[in-house]
Formats: C-alpha cells, structure tokens, sequence
C-alpha cells in the first residue's frame, strides 16, 4: 500500500493546512525569529528561539502519525493510532482519524502501517512530499490545529498537530495574502479540490462557471474551469487548466 489511497483526502485539505502552516509559521517568527521545534514529553511540543533557546513557545501536540526508513526499500508510516503502549495518555483525536477512515472507506487510514516505496527523487524530496501529504489528511478530518513536522535523529520524523496557542482560523484577507504560496508551493493533485474542500470547512461559497461562459477561443474553453470565491463580503476568481492547475494569479473580484 503507498500514499494514493490517501490522495483525495489530501487534496481536499492542502490549502486548509497551507493556511494553518502560514499562520503559525508567522506567530512563531513574530515572538521567536528563527526557531526549532522539538517534542517534549508525551504531550508538549516546543519552540525556541535559534539566538536563545531559552526563549520558548510551548504548545500541546497530538500525533498524527511517525514516519521511518526502510532501507532501500522506501518508507514507513505508522499511525499514531496504532500505538500500543499503556504509558501514552488518551487522545481523542488519534480515534477521530482512524473513525474517519472507516467512514470514508479509505483502506489507507484503517491500516496501522503504509509503506510507500522509494523513487528516483531525493530523500529530502520524497521526505517533504509524505509530510505534506499526512498533514493535509489530519487538517481536512481533524482541523485541530496547524500541522507540524518534527524530524528526529534517525532520518525519520512525527507528524503532530498543534493546538494551545492563540491562532485564530484563516479569514480571506489570509487566503488573499498566502495565495502565492497555496498555488506555487502546496503539494496539491487538483487545485480545484483544495478550493472546494477549503470552503466547506470555513463556510465560504465557490460559484463554478461552466467552459461557455468563459470569453475564451473556443478550442480552448472545454480546458478551462474557472470559479468565483466569495466569504460574501470579498470575492476572488480563479482559472483552472484541465489537470486543476492554477492558469493565472487570482485577482479580487
């Protein structure tokens, strides 16, 4: 089994942990400059500042899954979900992902381990495109928090979640501000499905227009989707290729 059965899924939730990413990211920079993230104890995640440590962001942290090499054969994931051990307190939300699995029918949340081969790309790569990939899957079904990833000294890393600290959720002055980073930098299959999904958790709507009603040459138009977001106070449009790739930069509408 590899990440495709998590494909979806993922899509859905890219901008949404995109946003959530963006948001703790600048809180972090605000109060600490540059800093590191490090576990501490079984529930606690920490921040500190690179100048000084002693300057520290403490937050609670809920895993999501931890992620390890297996020789050249590629990587394994493992479900926080799927841990045994009597000592690690009760999270709720370790339930709610395997929970949502069942619901959805998704094979890949269900299994307590994925093994996702190796490919051509640097470990570096394949590393950040398996995180990317697990923390919009925590974002779209839990939503709990920003989405972090904690490397550890054996190559491998935990994929945590977030929560305690004073972020509110993304507005659309946000989404206007981070787009940039949404269409050039978040590892998304179809741009089309992160829009959608990320209008359903925040309440906004997405009016589609169909290929007809776009003023393009005609050999072109059945290529194009093109759709207006609005929170029904700002609006923005957005183009699409075929493959639900950005075709040009969103503009307020």
């Amino acid at each position: 089994m590899d990440l495709d059965g998590l494909r979806a899924v993922a899509n859905c939730g890219a901008w949404y942990a995109g946003l959530r990413r963006v948001a703790l990211d600048q809180y972090l920079t605000q109060h600490l400059g540059n800093y590191t993230s490090a576990a501490e104890g079984t529930t606690a995640v920490v921040f500190a500042a690179t100048t000084d440590p002693r300057r520290r962001i403490c937050a609670h942290r809920s895993p999501v899954a931890s992620v390890r090499r297996a020789g050249a054969s590629g990587w394994v994931i493992r479900w926080a979900w799927a841990g045994t051990s009597p000592d690690l307190p009760t999270d709720l939300r370790l339930a709610e992902l395997r929970r949502s699995g069942e619901c959805l029918g998704v094979a890949a949340l269900i299994s307590p381990e994925l093994g996702v081969p190796d490919t051509s790309c640097p470990d570096s790569e394949r590393a950040d495109w398996i995180a990317a990939t697990l923390g919009a899957v925590a974002a779209q079904l839990s939503g709990a928090g920003p989405v972090v990833r904690i490397d550890d000294a054996d190559g491998g890393f935990e994929i945590v979640q977030v929560t305690g600290l004073p972020l509110a959720e993304p507005t659309f002055t946000d989404l206007v501000a981070t787009l940039p980073t949404l269409l050039g930098e978040v590892a998304v299959g179809d741009h089309r499905v992160a829009l959608h999904g990320l209008a359903v958790r925040l309440g906004w709507h997405v009016m589609w227009q169909r290929p007809s009603e776009i003023a393009t040459p005609a050999n072109a138009a059945s290529d194009i989707s093109q759709c207006v977001l609005t929170d029904q106070r700002s609006s923005l449009a957005l183009s699409f290729d075929v493959n639900g790739r950005p075709r040009q930069r969103a503009l307020p509408a």
